[in-house]
């Protein structure tokens, strides 16, 4: 008999309350850990940590809940080739999702994940890494871990000048429209701009 079919026998007989320090769930389709996540994803004081799991485990979704003295971590991990979108919020760290923009198999859409810094980026690098890539996860919003305090002051210049690229972005794109003709007026004309950023690395 299995842990799974132990737990279950156990849990035909009605209880006051259980107490669990360390539980990992799995599932073999992406609906029941979705509905899964959805239940942990209702709780308002709860965090969900994303991960990727490896896309040739028999049980590739899995839902692992910890809990550290008055608090629960939950890590839900997701198959790296996956393809869907994830709507539930969550927390995904910086470097996992650059795994994201970097691979081509990957179709996985996180709709509302934060992203967690753990370590110092410098603001070109950050603005560099979110420009070179087409994925739809670059329109992510920013979580910033609570133990580093030097990138919090990063990252509202981080999200005006990305928020700058995507109205200069959706200006040239508007062909002949009112923000089209404004924007590309002048010496503020960004092809200009891009011009000169391009002569002086020269």
């Amino acid at each position: 008999m299995s842990t799974s079919d132990i737990f279950i026998e156990i849990l035909k007989v009605p209880v006051e309350m259980i107490e669990v320090k360390e539980l990992t769930l799995f599932y073999d389709t992406d609906e029941k850990f979705l509905q899964t996540l959805n239940s942990i994803g209702s709780i308002s004081s709860v965090d969900i940590y994303y991960v990727f799991s490896n896309k040739e485990d028999k049980h590739p979704f899995w839902i692992s809940i910890n809990k550290k003295f008055d608090y629960y971590i939950i890590t839900a991990a997701i198959p790296s080739n996956y393809e869907g979108v994830i709507s539930i919020p969550g927390v995904i760290n910086f470097n996992l999702l650059l795994d994201l923009f970097e691979s081509f198999e990957s179709s996985i859409i996180f709709s509302s994940v934060e992203i967690m810094l753990i370590e110092k980026w410098p603001l070109d690098q950050l603005l560099d890494t979110f420009l070179q890539t087409t994925s739809p996860n670059r329109n992510l919003f920013n979580h910033v871990d609570s133990i580093v305090t030097d990138i919090r002051q990063v990252l509202p210049q981080f999200r005006y000048l990305m928020t700058w690229m995507k109205l200069v972005c959706l200006g040239i794109d508007q062909d002949q429209e009112n923000w089209f003709l404004f924007l590309m007026k002048g010496l503020y004309d960004p092809r200009l701009l891009s011009l000169i950023i391009y002569f002086c690395g020269e």
